[in-house]
């Protein structure tokens, strides 16, 4: 099967949509990104989650998962200035400097051989124990884990299972014009 100019112009439009949404800068809307999350580990089979945490960056978001799969450990402890909550401590405390960890701060000898603890990195950058404030004051607490991955069944599987069908629908000629009107 072969697409039909109005088949590619269609294409074009919706990876125009893609595009734009990809690099939109606005603010997200959370109500209805969470209800997509829930949605997608529905339509996977899986419970929802039982929380689903904000951070302002990609970078965060990947500080965020290190925490949250245990890679990166929150060694602060909840007493230090930099792990609590904005004025606990001291004023500016969940804003950290460089100036303010100090190595008698790391809590080394809590930490796994494979491990890297807030305390050692953030001697350097203060916003690794920003991100792990921001994620105690959306409810997470520091050792607890957010479990395995849910990747491969939420979106990995529901991607391939769409694409099959596309190309059941399009044949692999049909597919092949789609997939090369999409790179051009």
């Amino acid at each position: 099967m072969r697409l039909t100019h109005e088949q590619e112009a269609m294409a074009a439009a919706v990876e125009d949509q893609w595009l734009a949404a990809a690099v939109e800068t606005g603010p997200g809307d959370r109500g209805a990104a969470e209800a997509g999350v829930r949605e997608a580990y529905r339509l996977a089979g899986l419970p929802a989650p039982e929380r689903i945490y904000w951070v302002g960056s990609p970078r965060a978001g990947a500080a965020a998962m290190a925490l949250l799969s245990g890679d990166l450990v929150d060694d602060l402890g909840a007493g230090h200035p930099g792990a609590g909550h904005p004025g606990a401590g001291h004023p500016g405390a969940g804003h950290l400097g460089a100036d303010q960890l100090g190595a008698d701060q790391v809590g080394a000898d809590r930490l796994g051989a494979d491990q890297v603890g807030i305390g050692h990195l953030a001697a350097g950058s203060g916003w690794l124990a920003e991100v792990a404030g921001e994620l105690r004051r959306q409810g997470w607490v520091p050792g607890e884990s957010a479990g395995s991955s849910v990747r491969r069944r939420v979106r990995t599987e529901p991607w391939a299972a769409a694409r099959k069908a596309a190309v059941v629908a399009l044949g692999s000629d049909g597919w092949a014009q789609l997939s090369l009107s999409l790179i051009h």
